[in-house]
């Protein structure tokens, strides 16, 4: 049993790290306002209206298209992010929270530096959609090249004036949602997610890193470090494969795509960030902060 689990946490961080490749602030908190009960009640019914009047206007959209529609979305109307100096980053850093990204090609994070904005899939990330940042320097790092300092971006976003939603509460909202509309969404659970998304890389994945889980128990190898060793052996070659490379993942339905976008429907409700407090890798054990950006113009990264 003791193997079992072991096996189980290394895979769980591996395909974190696989997935990854293909990728207080109390005053800003504005949804702590609604506490009670009834104030709860109705800004779920707000949000149910919001992601059917969404659905409703993309409904001829097709499934393996929708992810480009929420692109759009969340990026239309926006202006580009501010770009600093070094000299202009310090002195602005003092009214500011420091926010860190870790990309792991230099290119992309180049490009960052230059304020050209990415998008992340929605089905490759826990939260959806959005500009993903932390607090924890090392929590970037371990998403960067960690040959190349230069893939760490540096950001400042403002302490006030803007608008900042816990995602425990979003997902207070979700579970209403889903419990005052079983026919819609009733079905669409956290640990359900994977049912409702198509992977065309599945059967290869899970041929490949079979194989490794096979090995590991065949030779009861319980060293953790040799354990990953191996799942990112076969996670490397698994890059250079044709089906990686042109891999398709997204949701089958158009109504599990947003529903699992918590980013999506951060903006859909009008805010600007999605604050969470949270694990953040599999292989690390304590919580870290993120703040998953959905209005990049309130960042200001620095371009050097």
């Amino acid at each position: 049993m003791k193997l079992f689990k072991r096996v189980t946490v290394t895979i769980m961080s591996v395909c974190a790290l696989f997935f990854s490749l293909a990728f207080k602030l109390s005053p800003n908190i504005y949804a702590s306002k609604f506490t009670s009960d009834a104030a709860v009640a109705y800004k779920s019914e707000c949000l149910y209206k919001k992601i059917n009047d969404f659905l409703l206007e993309y409904k001829d959209v097709p499934p393996e298209k929708f992810d480009d529609i929420c692109k759009e979305y969340m990026t239309k109307n926006t202006t580009t992010v501010k770009l600093l100096s070094e000299k202009d980053f310090e002195e602005k850093s003092k009214d500011s929270i420091v926010l860190y990204r870790g990309i792991n090609e230099n290119q992309f994070a180049d490009n960052f530096k230059k304020g050209i904005i990415y998008m992340p899939s929605n089905a490759k990330n826990v939260r959806g959609m959005g500009i993903y940042t932390t607090t924890s320097l090392e929590c970037a790092k371990r998403y960067s090249d960690k040959t190349n300092p230069k893939t760490i971006v540096k950001m400042l976003m403002p302490k006030t004036d803007i608008k900042v939603l816990e995602d425990e509460y979003l997902e207070k909202l979700k579970e209403i949602i889903r419990h005052t509309h079983p026919e819609d969404f009733g079905m669409f659970l956290e640990d359900n997610k994977e049912n409702y998304i198509f992977d065309s890389a599945s059967e290869l994945l899970k041929e490949k890193l079979g194989e490794v889980f096979q090995k590991i128990e065949r030779e009861q190898i319980e060293d953790p470090d040799e354990q990953y060793r191996l799942f990112n052996e076969v996670c490397e070659q698994l890059k250079k494969h044709p089906i990686i490379i042109n891999r398709k993942r997204y949701f089958k339905e158009n109504k599990a795509s947003v529903f699992y976008n918590s980013g999506l429907l951060c903006k859909l409700l009008g805010f600007d960030v999605l604050h969470s407090t949270d694990y953040l890798s599999d292989n690390v054990g304590i919580k870290e902060e993120e703040y998953l950006i959905v209005e990049p113009k309130i960042l200001s990264v620095l371009n050097e």
